[in-house]
């Protein structure tokens, strides 16, 4: 399984500056630590060898490690200088049919469970694409490795259950799974 998260915000660059200032600081970074990779690295390299410019606004980053990958993605932004935007939908996750989930609340500051000490629900900068099931993961239930997102091609929010290797449905937007799961209406 690949996760992987994009970064977003490459607009706030010059073109001529995206490659020297973010995407060959970000490509070596990860290549030195082993701890993920730019999987469109050849594509961008070969546009700014031949434009000395970049029109990508967004990178692509596969993560061999979530958590030690989004400092080092992080600090390599900030220090190219852009300003993350949270709930910003990348393009590369439009299909999924996450607008509902960008566009409230839950993608700017995600749902912390006080009682639970859980995140049911991520912020937007915490969501990771998982490209083997086609899953956009925004939390879950924190119990057997179920996660819940958004699939590619459907409708709503799903879980996966890794024990049983299945989707189940859900519910038709984050707010209603936040509902639901607060509620006791939906359960895993």
């Amino acid at each position: 399984m690949s996760r992987l998260i994009v970064v977003t915000g490459l607009d706030q660059l010059p073109p001529s500056d995206r490659w020297p200032r973010l995407v060959a600081p970000l490509a070596e970074e990860l290549a030195h630590s082993c701890l993920g990779n730019l999987p469109e690295l050849d594509a961008l390299r070969r546009e700014h060898d031949l434009t000395a410019e970049l029109q990508a606004t967004e990178v692509v980053v596969t993560l061999a490690n979530i958590e030690y990958v989004r400092p080092l993605v992080e600090r390599i932004v900030k220090a190219a200088g852009v300003e993350r935007v949270n709930a910003a939908l990348p393009m590369r996750w439009r299909d999924f049919g996450s607008t509902d989930y960008f566009n409230s609340e839950l993608a700017e500051h995600g749902y912390w469970d006080e009682s639970g000490k859980y995140w049911y629900i991520v912020s937007a900068d915490h969501i990771y694409e998982d490209d083997e099931r086609q899953l956009l993961v925004i939390g879950g239930p924190g119990v057997d490795g179920i996660d819940w997102g958004y699939r590619g091609g459907h409708k709503g929010l799903w879980a996966w259950y890794p024990l049983d290797a299945k989707f189940v449905p859900l519910a038709p937007s984050a707010q209603a799974l936040l509902r639901g799961w607060l509620s006791g209406a939906i359960t895993v």
